[in-house]
């Protein structure tokens, strides 16, 4: 045994002598305990292992970070701010919304793979394209609403009870307050009282779409909307065209003036076939 082991042996008996001592005398309150000798890593590990945990913290940092910007800059707001006009809007997944005035529509630019999530400010009706593997969740004030694949109207004034009317499909509403649910069925309205479900009979007699207005919106959805709710004569165009978007608003046009304008807009022309109006490129 050399020097240096032999002065550090001696060192530990006394400093246990000591402190067995000052124990038999009640003397260790707040005292250290004996020193125990330890392992350490050496300066070089230390700084290796710091400089990884850092590293990990970072990562997963700017992950969460990137995670939820992409969340907030994926949602997107569409308010209708026009007086006596519908607003109408096709989402990724095939479903329509009319919006009417005053109201704002909440949506992500994609929907999860597992549901579809939106809220919604005001009145609207929506067409849901059906996916039973994804259902359709519409998030009011007051509400929840559950669909599959539907079309249905929803009543959401600030000051008049919620009622959400349905013509076909079925309809699951939720009242946030107290959980309290019900299905709505074709032909059926169902209005919230004082947090209780009242269901009646819908009226069948649909207003007809005045002035509507298209906001950045794909010709062929437009053209899709048109055909199902305003033109005589069917509206086409190829398939090249289709995702050419643009901003324009109808009221009360013929369809050959709707195809005028879609054409101004556009700078495209049209031709009549015997299938309708054909727009295609000049």
């Amino acid at each position: 045994m050399n020097e240096i082991d032999l002065h550090k042996r001696k060192t530990d008996r006394a400093w246990n002598r000591l402190y067995a001592r000052l124990d038999e005398d009640g003397l260790l309150t707040g005292a250290v305990a004996p020193r125990q000798q330890t392992k350490t890593l050496p300066v070089r590990d230390m700084r290796m292992l710091a400089a990884v945990a850092l590293l990990c913290l970072v990562i997963i940092g700017v992950y969460m970070y990137t995670r939820q910007d992409n969340r907030v800059s994926a949602l997107l707001t569409l308010r209708n701010a026009e007086e006596s006009t519908t607003l109408i809007t096709t989402l990724e997944d095939g479903s329509v919304v009319y919006l009417a005035e005053q109201a704002v529509l909440h949506y992500p630019s994609s929907f999860e793979t597992d549901r579809r999530e939106v809220a919604l400010e005001g009145n609207a009706q929506f067409n849901v394209s059906g996916n039973k593997e994804r259902p359709f969740l519409i998030s009011t004030e007051n509400v929840h609403v559950e669909v599959l694949g539907t079309t249905f109207h929803i009543q959401n004034e600030a000051n008049a009870p919620f009622e959400l009317s349905v013509e076909s499909g079925i309809v699951k509403v939720i009242a946030k307050g107290n959980g309290n649910s019900c299905l709505v069925t074709a032909g059926e309205i169902a209005r919230l009282q004082a947090g209780e479900w009242q269901i009646g009979k819908a009226e069948t007699n649909r207003n007809p779409l005045k002035r509507i207005l298209f906001k950045d919106e794909r010709l062929g959805d437009v053209l899709n909307i048109l055909n199902q709710e305003v033109s005589s004569v069917p509206l086409f165009t190829t398939p090249a065209l289709e995702s050419r978007s643009f901003t324009v608003a109808f009221e009360g046009q013929t369809p050959v003036e709707m195809a005028e304008i879609i054409c101004l807009g556009l700078d495209l022309s049209y031709t009549r076939t015997e299938e309708g109006l054909l727009i295609t490129e000049p």
